[in-house]
């Protein structure tokens, strides 16, 4: 630990000097600078002392684990007399006042509010998207499952069926979707032939509503 040394000490020393300074070169008053020197090597001594009281102070502190006398204050007057316990509460509330700063808060809430706008992005994308059912249709070919399932119940040859393409539109104030669906089919002379078919079904549920096609 490094000496303590403080102002009055310092005014001391400076008294025992001018003190042995009139001392020897004051021959008039030498009785004068006597006393002047004997008053300023009392009080350097008294203040030696006290710098070394205040060290032996300071070294008991940190070796009973505190970071000096002014934290082991510290410490008692908050009734805490283990050096670990004071150190981890010390700790908390040095966390406590980070967890206050203003840039830190600021910058926090800049992450929130771009969070929260990414998030708001997402769900307006996913509601634009949703309004033309892509939750509804088959992600490998883009049919109604549905749909493709009443449309081959009505052919008179099912496993002729292939599909071609669905397209589907924006959905109604009902909740409902219209679809016209394209695909291949052979006919009672087993000629290949491409026919569509019209159909609606709930944006909510997915289910078939309707269907109308053409052989």
């Amino acid at each position: 630990m490094e000496p303590v040394f403080s102002p009055i000490m310092m005014a001391f020393g400076v008294t025992l000097v001018v003190g042995i300074s009139a001392l020897a070169f004051l021959k008039t008053k030498r009785r004068f600078g006597g006393n002047v020197a004997l008053i300023g090597i009392f009080a350097a001594t008294i203040a030696l002392i006290a710098a070394a009281a205040l060290f032996k102070v300071e070294r008991d502190a940190q070796a009973a684990g505190f970071e000096n006398w002014s934290d082991r204050q510290a410490a008692a007057a908050a009734g805490i007399t283990d050096p670990q316990a004071w150190k981890q509460k010390r700790a908390q509330a040095e966390t406590a006042t980070a967890s206050e700063d203003p840039e830190r808060i600021a910058a926090e809430r800049e992450q929130a509010e771009a969070a929260e706008a990414e998030r708001e992005k997402a769900e307006a994308k996913e509601a634009a998207e949703r309004r033309f059912a892509p939750h509804c249709l088959n992600p490998q070919d883009g049919s109604h499952p549905e749909f493709v399932s009443a449309v081959k119940a009505r052919l008179r040859n099912p496993d002729s069926f292939e599909h071609l393409e669905t397209r589907v539109l924006e959905v109604d104030e009902e909740g409902r979707n219209i679809m016209v669906m394209a695909f291949w089919m052979r006919d009672r002379f087993g000629e290949k032939k491409m026919e569509t078919a019209l159909g609606s079904f709930s944006n909510k549920t997915c289910g078939s509503l309707a269907v109308e096609f053409r052989e």
